[in-house]
């Protein structure tokens, strides 16, 4: 299999915000400094929010039958092209802030990962105005059992459309944080839809995922964004996955519904607290609605559960699986329930 390297390139961008922050201006030199300006500024910077790259310096790759791609330095790459057996390899020095650009991609492997960060500050994974395609169709054969795998950060945002399959594993597995601020994301998975070793946080774009988990992570924040969930397991879970915070399920806003399978299930399920603060979260589910081992708060917005809304989180049983608060099981009262068609507008 053939390889290529991508050359060191020089970038200085001018960014402009979207989505959950307000406007500003940084310099993304290779010494880039990521200025946190937005509401959410203990998770999000100016870049994370910006939903579209300065390319007038970027590299352009086009993806080739066979070619694997090394980036070891840092920079902006905007890939476009089909191919098959391709693997976008990053490793680039722990300072290096690597962004690649998808601009209308279309990737399948049989047995690796799409995209494989190995080393880095951060990569940012940004969608042009297009739509993009990454699928691996068999059992894999490394370490990273994703589509995207990184072992460091991964900010996603953009203005396109990214379709993620795995027919053996995960759709993206973060070891360290994985934050999503724009763009729509179709997950399908037969392991864990989105998975982050420490913090999972949305605050804009749209999120469908069908996978046998849906998200898991050690602290899943919902800031923005519409979310929607189909797992044949949890389709939420604060996990005990890494010892720099406490497994919290915060849902500050926007929208997000949960459906899942008949077996033994959660759409929520937290080893310490649930917190919704604001938004709409719809869960159907025919076993569990909620898990937790801590508290649970709902201070804000809409908990709708199989249909029906209701205005507390509710205790889970006994035994640690979370409750259906009151309502039968299989049961789906139309009270409640969106109407066809469309989605609650987000708050």
């Amino acid at each position: 299999m053939k390889r290529y390297s991508i050359p060191f390139i020089t970038l200085i961008a001018c960014v402009s915000l979207a989505g959950c922050g307000s406007s500003n201006s940084i310099n993304a030199n290779i010494e880039t400094t990521e200025t946190v300006t937005s509401a959410d500024t203990d998770i999000f910077t100016e870049r994370d929010l910006k939903q579209t790259a300065d390319t007038e310096n970027s590299t352009a790759i086009t993806v080739e039958d066979g070619k694997d791609i090394d980036i070891t330095t840092e920079g902006i790459y905007v890939i476009s092209g089909t191919g098959a057996e391709v693997t976008i390899s990053v490793n680039a020095p722990d300072t290096a802030k690597v962004q690649l650009v998808l601009d209308g991609v279309d990737i399948t492997n049989t047995s690796e990962p799409v995209i494989s960060v190995t080393s880095a500050d951060k990569c940012f994974i940004t969608l042009t105005d297009s739509k993009s395609s990454l699928s691996v169709t068999g059992e894999y054969t490394t370490d990273g059992k994703a589509v995207i795998y990184s072992k460091d950060d991964l900010t996603f945002n953009g203005t396109g459309t990214l379709d993620i399959s795995s027919a053996y594993g995960g759709g993206i597995d973060g070891k360290d944080d994985v934050k999503l601020t724009g763009g729509t994301y179709n997950i399908t998975a037969s392991g864990k839809g989105i998975e982050a070793n420490d913090r999972m946080a949305v605050c804009g774009g749209t999120i469908a995922i069908t996978a046998g988990e849906g998200i898991e992570a050690t602290y899943v924040r919902i800031d923005d964004g519409s979310i929607t969930i189909s797992a044949s397991d949890d389709g939420i879970n604060a996990s005990s996955k890494s010892e720099k915070y406490t497994p919290t399920v915060e849902f500050n806003g926007g929208y997000t519904r949960i459906t899942i399978g008949q077996g033994d299930t959660d759409a929520v399920d937290s080893n310490g607290s649930v917190i919704i603060n604001g938004g709409t979260v719809d869960i159907t589910s025919t076993v569990s609605s909620f898990d937790y081992d801590s508290t649970a708060e709902l201070n804000g917005g809409t908990l709708i559960i199989n249909g029906t809304e209701v205005n507390e989180i509710p205790q889970p049983m006994m035994g640690g699986r979370g409750g259906m608060g009151g309502i039968p099981q299989g049961e789906h009262p139309d009270g409640g329930r969106m109407p066809h068609g469309g989605m609650p507008q987000m708050q």
